[in-house]
């Protein structure tokens, strides 16, 4: 009998015949002994081709045993947890399906913004029977389940989630999904959201998408349709944009409040609209930072709704922001005695940006793709 290749850290990576260790029990008993020692440390920008895929193969083995099984799923110390869960959720979901009996232990510092994808994942996985999803916090007790779902059942909201430090963001979540189940039960699709968001958002893009992002997940799991109001107060207006390019996706219509009047003055489709309107010139030159780095097939992409006037309005004023930005450095490099200050400037500014565009692009491709 050929033994199966393992990879260093037990992960099976292949075997040449995989019926022939069918009837061996006792190897398979060795081989799901490794299965439940081995941990997974997801980490920033893990290489999703070699490693996990390595990790999801060792899941289709023991699953083609029909074996229940059970893996711990850890998360440490990745700014994005949320993302890249999400990403293994779809990019892997043929197999998670696949699976008899799954439970899942994410053990996270903070796990409310993990719920509403979750949620979208098992409701798109229609074909599991029967899941458990325990999501601990990771305070030294393994046993402190902060959230429990049942397929049988909605989130159950724990008593200790009251001592949580994050609470305000899984009420809010939670009452985004319990008005979802409310809308179910009753069987209709015209209902409106009421969410207010209280903090006040950085200028800088990063602190930005960590306040502010796992909203566009909160609602992702609301079926396309009805209205949402959204009161957006201290938002920089490069978020409003993409939260509004997002959530777009999923809504008929949207209806922007302006901070102090509270007025609508934007209906339908994009928050831009014609001729940039309830916009000011201001905040257009801020857009620049984030708007001159996108690729043209994602502009065209999140401005699949809007009229091409608007599109080709946004290239020009990206272009003439451009050319005020290289007017700005000659006239700040002849100030400076050292030019490599001012070019570390805009090479962070630039490296910081990029690093939200990815971000966002990543978010909003993910959500198009498999909300259809």
């Amino acid at each position: 009998m050929e033994d199966p290749i393992y990879h260093e850290n037990n992960i099976i990576v292949g075997n040449k015949n995989l019926s022939k260790v069918l009837p061996f029990k006792n190897k398979i008993s060795e081989l799901k002994e490794q299965l439940e020692q081995t941990r997974l440390e997801w980490r920033p920008y893990y290489d999703l081709n070699k490693d996990f895929r390595r990790f999801i193969q060792k899941l289709s083995f023991f699953d083609s045993l029909k074996h229940k099984l059970e893996v711990e799923y850890k998360i440490k110390n990745a700014t994005n947890d949320w993302l890249q869960l999400y990403e293994i959720l779809f990019r892997f979901k043929h197999i998670f399906t696949k699976l008899n009996n799954l439970s899942v232990l994410f053990n996270l510092n903070s796990s409310s913004e993990i719920i509403s994808a979750l949620d979208f994942f098992i409701k798109k996985c229609k074909n599991i029977n029967k899941y458990t999803w325990n999501i601990i916090q990771d305070t030294g007790n393994k046993n402190e389940d902060l959230y429990r779902y049942h397929s049988d059942k909605w989130i159950e909201y724990r008593s200790h989630l009251s001592r949580s430090s994050d609470n305000s963001t899984p009420s809010l979540v939670l009452n985004i999904s319990n008005k979802v189940k409310t809308i179910r039960e009753k069987n209709t699709h015209n209902y409106d959201i009421y969410i207010s968001i209280l903090k006040s958002a950085s200028n800088t893009y990063l602190d930005v998408v960590e306040d502010y992002v796992q909203y566009i997940i909160g609602l992702s799991v609301l079926k396309r349709g009805g209205s949402i109001i959204i009161k957006m107060n201290d938002i920089h207006i490069s978020f409003k944009i993409w939260l509004l390019a997002t959530i777009s996706r999923y809504f008929d219509n949207i209806t922007l409040l302006k901070p102090l009047t509270m007025r609508p003055y934007m209906s339908n489709t994009f928050i831009i609209g014609e001729n940039f309107k309830g916009i000011s010139k201001n905040d257009l030159d801020k857009l620049y930072y984030i708007l001159s780095s996108f690729k043209r097939r994602y502009i065209n992409s999140i401005m699949s709704e809007v009229d091409i006037d608007t599109v080709q309005s946004i290239y020009k004023h990206i272009q003439n922001s451009i050319d005020r930005e290289i007017d700005i450095k000659k006239r700040y490099i002849k100030k400076f005695n050292d030019t490599n200050d001012l070019q570390y400037f805009y090479n962070q500014l630039e490296r910081k940006t990029n690093e939200v565009i990815d971000n966002f692009i990543f978010t909003f491709e993910i959500n198009s793709d498999t909300i259809y």
